[in-house]
């Protein structure tokens, strides 16, 4: 999937050992406490502190009650820089990932989240920060069908933190290089090496659950995407699939479980759900979109296009209307009726209290285009 004329850079160093039995099953599994910034967590080795969100974050903090202080924005001018290891960065831009503070929380395993070699020239994950406000985050190990390793879940780690703390970027698609798999599930040799029983909660970047983002997410399926692959598909916002693409939650044909897809009932109906559940067999891209799983369906030469005329779609509304509207979906989903009403009307505040809202309806009666400034 990696164009010639398209620049990307590393945001985790390889280093990985290949392997043909790297694919197949992963979890996510919950423990009891509030969602966390996952980006926070990673580079400081601590939970965030509760407190004051930032003011740009607002609808964000409506849902988690950990406030992102970790963390602080990436700068806009050097949007293009790779996210480079904790050792390697300024105290004054955001910090990569090591993998170490995570390792710590995770306990069972003090490998299970560190890359393998911070060193390593070739990149696990690509970013990419195209200047519309797209970021395009590649997993790149083609040769073990991208699956979950240590590698590819420190890059991801990093990848969603330098998204989300740039304010430059604010739609990201998220996809596999090479046109086999999206991403085959968990590293299998992995968790026969580490012995690994229930995962740590925090081994696995996914966003709604260890990755707090509030700015829209695409996946573009291309080829499989089986267990782990489903499970960061699931997590993104909106998928675009390949016509070629199949999907699959495999978890019982390994003998591991699947707690993270318990959010996909939103998604699909129930029978459908607990057929994919307990029979561990595939559907086809187009399944996948009568189901409701995917949004959109592309030829395979037109995957990443489709996804970028999607995001295109969504860069035309307001920052924060956006944001709100999104915000309004995942409130919907957590709560009941006049609960999810409540909190969507004290969410929306934000937006109606922008320039924005004024400059919208303005731009309306003077039949010319808004001019957005996300304020």
């Amino acid at each position: 999937m990696a164009d010639a004329d398209r620049s990307r850079e590393s945001v985790s160093p390889s280093g990985a050992e290949d392997s043909s039995n790297a694919v197949g099953s992963t979890e996510a599994a919950r423990t009891d406490g509030p969602v966390y910034s996952a980006a926070a967590e990673y580079t400081s080795g601590t939970a965030p502190s509760s407190g004051a969100a930032d003011s740009n974050a607002a609808v964000v903090s409506s849902r988690s009650s950990a406030a992102d202080d970790a963390v602080g924005p990436t700068e806009t001018a050097l949007a293009r820089d790779a996210v480079r290891p904790r050792d390697a960065v300024a105290p004054s831009r955001t910090r990569g990932c090591s993998g170490t503070a995570l390792s710590d929380r995770a306990g069972s395993s003090a490998d299970i989240a560190a890359p393998s070699d911070a060193a390593a020239a070739n990149a696990a994950v690509l970013f990419e920060a195209r200047a519309d406000g797209i970021a395009v985050i590649t997993l790149n190990r083609p040769a073990t069908r991208n699956c979950l390793d240590r590698d590819i879940r420190a890059g991801l780690f990093a990848a969603w933190e330098r998204f989300e703390h740039d304010p430059a970027l604010r739609v990201a698609v998220l996809t596999g290089a090479g046109d086999k798999a999206f991403c085959a599930g968990g590293d299998l040799k992995e968790m026969v090496d580490t012995g690994m029983r229930v995962p740590p909660r925090a081994m696995f970047p996914v966003p709604h659950d260890t990755v707090e983002l509030s700015k829209p997410t695409i996946a573009a399926v291309n080829g499989v995407a089986y267990a782990g692959g489903w499970m960061i598909a699931q997590a993104c916002d909106l998928c675009v699939a390949a016509t070629n693409a199949r999907f699959a939650v495999t978890e019982v044909k390994v003998g591991r479980a699947a707690p993270w897809a318990a959010p996909l009932i939103h998604m699909i109906p129930q029978r459908i759900m607990m057929e994919i559940l307990l029979t561990g067999k595939p559907i086809t891209a187009r399944r996948a979109y009568e189901i409701g799983m995917v949004n959109r369906l592309a030829e395979p030469e037109a995957l990443l296009d489709t996804a970028f005329e999607l995001a295109a779609e969504i860069l035309d509304g307001a920052p924060l209307s956006v944001r709100a509207a999104r915000e309004t979906v995942l409130l919907s989903t957590e709560m009941g009726r006049s609960a999810a009403l409540r909190s969507a009307r004290a969410a929306a505040e934000h937006c109606y209290n922008s320039a924005d809202a004024q400059e919208g309806p303005a731009a309306f009666a003077e039949k010319r285009r808004p001019r957005w400034q996300g304020c």
